[in-house]
């Protein structure tokens, strides 16, 4: 066969790239990079993390004018591909590409009246830049704070929300922890 540029082939010469088996797995794709490595990859990396009971607490802030992790104990909700929960509350990236990742976090708690707390997106140990937002709370009433950040993940990188008590404690109620990543 003469020398032809792929794009130029036609059928039947049509073929998949050489070394490509079967043993991708469900749902994965296969991914090129420019320098003629690829791999199987999923295209939709995602997780969650989820509790709620408006009945009864299921965190209790402790300390005063520092962020606290929001650390029920919790376990991974729905199906998890690429996140996975390592450690409560906590979401892990295990894929194996660098992509770009969208967080949404909603805490829904209680606090004193008239008391300020700030709830934020980690990245392992780091706020999140922009992901921060804060509440002046009305006592007896739920609060619900839902939060959206977006960075680049990479393989390991952890996730995890955590909140600033900057007057009283709050009781939280309800956690959720989405993570989805994509090309």
């Amino acid at each position: 066969m003469a020398n032809i540029a792929h794009e130029n082939i036609l059928d039947p010469y049509i073929h998949e790239p050489k070394g490509l088996t079967a043993s991708s797995g469900a749902g994965k794709s296969y991914i090129t990079t420019s320098s003629g490595t690829a791999s199987w990859e999923n295209l939709n990396a995602r997780g969650l993390v989820s509790l709620v009971n408006l009945a009864a607490p299921i965190y209790t802030t402790t300390t005063i004018g520092t962020y606290e992790k929001i650390n029920p104990t919790t376990s991974g909700s729905g199906t998890s591909v690429e996140f996975n929960e390592t450690v409560n509350s906590q979401l892990t990236y295990t894929g194996g590409l660098n992509r770009k990742a969208l967080l949404t976090a909603t805490v829904t708690f209680k606090g004193a009246n008239n008391s300020v707390y700030h709830v934020a997106i980690y990245k392992n140990g780091i706020i999140i830049p922009h992901s921060e937002i804060a509440v002046t709370t009305v006592t007896g009433d739920f609060n619900t704070i839902t939060i959206c950040a977006h960075t680049v993940t990479n393989t390991s990188d952890f996730y995890e929300t955590k909140i600033n008590c900057i007057t009283t404690n709050a009781t939280v109620y309800g956690y959720t922890l989405y993570a989805t990543a994509g090309a």
